[in-house]
């Protein structure tokens, strides 16, 4: 008898990923220290470079009456759509608009197009589009420019311009702009299986405020305020757009609602269990800066939009309609907009907070920094420029003149300039914050950019301020969603800070699993009255520094398969009588095997 004995040799590289599958709009820093949201460039529906033509057809002779018909039922009629080289028909589209289609007196007006209203398929992957017809803007660029500026801070729609046909006559530039449903999140968040709701009276609903619950601003009513334990007083004014992940989205509405107005002197400890305050006081910070009226900082009531992501389980708002921003009447806003008023608690509540205040004060200057550069917008107002310009001058159905067009462009250039000046010049928002200098993170004591599960991962941060620190802080979280842990940092010398008293503050993180995303920011607080604060990288909480513990690697292991088959032959054969001439190895101790195997059949008598 032969006994056949199989030694197996495998040579262990486990598999890891380093690359986490990331929302569209995040993206990892080349090095890979780094993640950040909402700076890439979009391509395809919504390609800023270029001006394509959205050619839509009607087989129906009376269309437009038809439009008008259906516009407060908001139902679609049917046409056929060309986008460049694509044809879709059985598409739904429809008048969309409040202010813009009842006080437009022109035929310019905004489109609601639905590819999927009468069977399954998309343009380029979205389904729902919005062409807005610019209505009292002139520039016809305003929605596209802000939305470019502020997506890097705050999660915003995609826009871009488009050039309008209904049955090949020419209608004009179009702002084409990204619908907020649950294709936007999924771009944004971890999952889009989170509650979005849009602040406004259901459709149908009448508040007595004008078409679409329109005016009384600051009424109390879609403000994130306190309206009572009855959940259908909420449902009269705000209209649930998703929600796949609770099955009591009102209720969950509600319970933000109580939080935020009635907590008191415990509001800096409570809102954060249910709010993104990082989040909120960004979008707020950029409406104020930008002078958006269509907005909750100007309304109260309408305007925006919130969504409680289903990971965290907490609020955040975004920002919906930029048609009315950067406009020269807002120049002087304060950048504490309308926080006096207590119907408006987002900003009457939050920033009475001096923790949150002094947060929102360093994201306005992160703002100021980075979306106020004249010389970088004025680039991009004369790119979008010469994009649109004879679109628009060619115009015959816009309600502006060409005049206007050309001095709206010197206007916008001027909102820049005018009102960084008037924002740098508040006696707040002037205030220098601490410097926060070389930040790294060191493994095991030795600079690297590669993590294994059960290293010692050390921060050190240089930290520096004229008045003195309060504290620096590490904020962390393990996971792409997830709330920030706070952890302070040292320059005492000890538990792993090298030198005392040198600047370099430390702090060491707790272990993560393999395939763990870790994020990362540091804050430091200054020892000036206001508790001045800073942040590295100064985006965070959507600019982080960040790694991926990867897992152990064995080597050089060999595995003795114990058990053999005997033959009088030497030929090992099931019970079928057939032979096999392969070797498969699943889940190696729950891990997959990468690399390689090389093994050795040694036959012995």
């Amino acid at each position: 008898m032969r006994l056949i004995l199989l030694v197996v040799t495998v040579f262990l590289g486990l598999y890891q990923s380093n690359s986490q599958n990331l929302p569209a709009q995040w993206r990892k820093s080349d090095d890979g220290k780094y993640l950040i949201a909402g700076d890439q460039i979009s391509d395809g529906l919504y390609d800023e470079s270029t001006v394509e033509e959205m050619r839509i057809y009607f087989t129906q002779s009376n269309y437009w009456t038809l439009l008008t018909q259906n516009y407060n039922a908001k139902i679609d009629i049917p046409c056929k759509i060309k986008y460049k080289d694509i044809t879709l028909d059985s598409v739904g589209i429809r008048f969309k608009g409040q202010t813009s289609y009842f006080m437009n007196t022109t035929q310019k007006k905004s489109f609601s197009i639905s590819t999927d209203a009468y069977k399954d398929q998309a343009l380029l992957g979205y389904n729902s589009l919005n062409l807005n017809n610019g209505f009292q803007d002139a520039s016809f660029m305003r929605e596209v420019l802000y939305y470019h500026q502020i997506r890097k801070h705050s999660p915003s729609a995609k826009a871009n311009f488009v050039r309008v046909y209904l049955n090949d006559q020419d209608w004009g530039i179009y702002l084409n702009v990204q619908q907020q449903n649950k294709d936007f999140l999924e771009e944004w968040f971890e999952s889009n299986n989170g509650i979005n709701i849009r602040a406004d009276v259901p459709d149908g609903s009448s508040t007595g405020g004008g078409p679409g619950g329109g005016g009384q601003w600051g009424d109390g009513t879609a403000g994130i305020n306190y309206l009572g334990a009855d959940t259908a007083q909420y449902q009269k004014y705000y209209t649930l757009k998703s929600s796949d992940a609770s099955d009591q989205p009102w209720q969950e509405l509600l319970k933000a609602c109580n939080v935020l107005n009635n907590s008191g002197v415990f509001l800096e400890t409570e809102a954060p269990k249910v709010f993104d305050i990082d989040k909120i006081l960004w979008h707020l910070a950029c409406e104020i800066a930008f002078g958006d009226d269509d907005s909750y900082v100007y309304k109260g009531k309408m305007d925006y939009y919130i969504h409680q992501d289903a990971e965290t389980k907490r609020w955040a708002t975004y920002d919906y309609d930029a048609n009315s921003t950067l406009l020269t009447a807002h120049v002087t806003w304060s950048p504490f907009y309308n926080e006096t008023k207590v119907n408006y608690p987002l900003l009457n509540k939050l920033l009475a907070v001096p923790a949150f205040r002094q947060r929102y004060l360093a994201h306005m200057r992160t703002i100021i920094n980075d979306l106020f550069n004249e010389t970088e917008v004025n680039a991009l107002i004369d790119k979008y420029d010469g994009l649109i310009r004879a679109g628009v001058q060619a115009d015959t159905k816009k309600g502006t003149s060409n005049t206007a067009y050309v001095s709206e462009l010197t206007v916008l250039k001027n909102y820049i300039k005018n009102r960084k000046a008037n924002l740098l010049a508040n006696a707040e928002v002037k205030v220098v914050g601490p410097t926060i200098g070389e930040t790294q993170y060191k493994v095991n004591n030795n600079a690297s950019n590669r993590v294994v599960a059960g290293d010692e991962v050390k921060v050190v941060s240089k930290v520096s301020f004229a008045d003195g620190l309060q504290t620096v802080n590490l904020h962390y979280c393990g996971g792409f969603s997830g709330v920030f842990t706070v952890k302070s940092m040292a320059d005492d010398g000890q538990n792993g800070d090298e030198v005392a008293n040198d600047g370099n503050y430390t702090a060491i993180l707790p272990n993560f699993e393999a395939g763990t995303l870790v994020r990362f920011y540091i804050e430091a607080i200054g020892n000036n009255t206001p508790k001045t604060r800073s942040y590295f990288p100064s985006g965070a909480e959507h600019q982080l520094m960040i790694y991926t513990v990867e897992a152990q690697v064995a080597s050089d292991k060999t595995v003795v398969i114990n058990e053999f088959m005997a033959s009088n032959t030497g030929i090992i054969t099931d019970e079928n009588g057939e032979t096999e001439d392969w070797i498969e190895l699943l889940q190696l101790l729950q891990m997959s095997i990468y690399l390689g195997i090389q093994y050795q059949i040694q036959k012995t008598t």
